[in-house]
């Protein structure tokens, strides 16, 4: 019996622990919003930019900007690379909307998708628009939206920037 045992901490002992998976954000630069109680990290190559495309001085959001990022002359804000957005409860800019608005379709803004999604331990949804190149991440609470991520990209761009929008979210976190 003593052999067994031996052998099976012997076994144990040996066996090799496994390797914790490196954090692909822990060199990244970190965005801390004090007033509205969160923080988010994003790439250090990527720049953080206040109130960016028409933005109004009264707005409550930040931008962070690709490393490739053109601001388009026209409609679109993007002609190269892409932009994040990210904003808080301000009911003038349509924040504080109900899942429902946020999912519904309007004359000028069709929702394609609007789908379910998990920030951490927060329930958000994510929507895509037919006519638009940007996607929408709301966060819910309460029944209504209290933060929204935006993703502005160019058909070229799109699949690298949700990439980056997806890990940006990841890091998302509420600090009060």
């Amino acid at each position: 019996q003593n052999y067994q045992l031996r052998k099976q901490i012997s076994q144990l002992q040996s066996s090799p622990s496994p390797t914790p998976t490196p954090d692909p954000t822990a060199d990244w630069k970190t965005y801390i919003n004090s007033k509205n109680g969160y923080s988010i990290k994003y790439p250090p190559d990527w720049q953080e930019k206040s109130r960016c495309y028409g933005g109004r001085k009264e707005d409550s959001y930040i931008c962070i900007l690709s490393p490739d990022f053109i601001e388009s002359p026209g409609q679109h804000p993007v002609e190269e690379g892409g932009l994040i957005s990210i904003g808080s409860v301000d009911e003038s800019l349509g924040f504080g909307q109900t899942l429902s608005e946020f999912c519904a379709s309007t004359v000028v803004d069709k929702v394609q998708n609007c789908k379910e999604i998990m920030i951490g331990t927060l329930n958000g949804f994510q929507r895509s628009f037919v006519y638009y190149d940007f996607t929408d991440v709301g966060i819910l609470e309460g029944g209504k939206i209290i933060f929204t991520f935006r993703a502005y990209y160019t058909p070229d761009s799109k699949d690298n920037i949700l990439d980056s929008f997806n890990q940006i979210l990841s890091t998302f976190k509420l600090t009060q």
